[in-house]
C-alpha cells in the first residue's frame, strides 16, 4: 500500500529565518504600543497609540505570511521612524531619556530596513 505524499507541504514556501525576525519585531512594536495605550488610557485617549497597535501586529502577520504590501509597510513605516527618530534627537539632544528611548527604537528601524533590503527578503518577497 503506498503512502499519500503530501505534496501541499513540499510546496508551501518556507519563511526565512530574517523575516521571522522582522515579524518579532513588528509584533513587539504592537506590543509596545498596546502598552503605552493602556497606561494612557486612564490619563489620555489615544487613538493614535490604538491604530500603531493594531498596524503593527496587521505588518507583523502579512510579513509572517510573506504578503507583498506588508513589505512595502514595514520598509516605509521603519524608515519613517529611523529618520524621525534621529531628527527628534538632532533637535531635542542626547540625554539620558533620549538614549533608553529613542536610540533603541532608531537601531531596531534601522536593522528593520537593512534586513527588508537583503536579497534573500526581497527574493521571498519577490520585489
Amino acid at each position: 500500500m503506498a503512502v499519500p505524499s503530501n505534496d501541499a507541504k513540499s510546496t508551501k514556501p518556507t519563511v526565512p529565518s530574517e523575516i521571522k525576525i522582522i515579524a518579532g519585531i513588528e509584533a513587539f512594536s504592537g506590543l509596545v504600543y498596546l502598552v503605552n495605550f493602556l497606561v494612557l488610557l486612564s490619563i489620555i485617549f489615544s487613538p493614535i497609540l490604538l491604530f500603531l497597535c493594531c498596524l503593527s501586529f496587521t505588518i507583523a502577520y502579512g510579513l509572517w505570511r510573506i504578503k507583498k504590501w506588508a513589505w512595502f509597510l514595514s520598509l516605509i513605516l521603519s524608515i519613517f521612524g529611523a529618520g524621525s527618530g534621529i531628527f527628534v534627537l538632532a533637535f531635542t539632544g542626547v540625554s539620558e531619556s533620549s538614549l533608553l528611548g529613542g536610540a533603541p527604537m532608531i537601531i531596531l528601524d534601522v536593522i528593520v530596513v537593512i534586513m527588508l533590503l537583503s536579497k534573500d527578503v526581497r527574493r521571498a518577497f519577490r520585489v
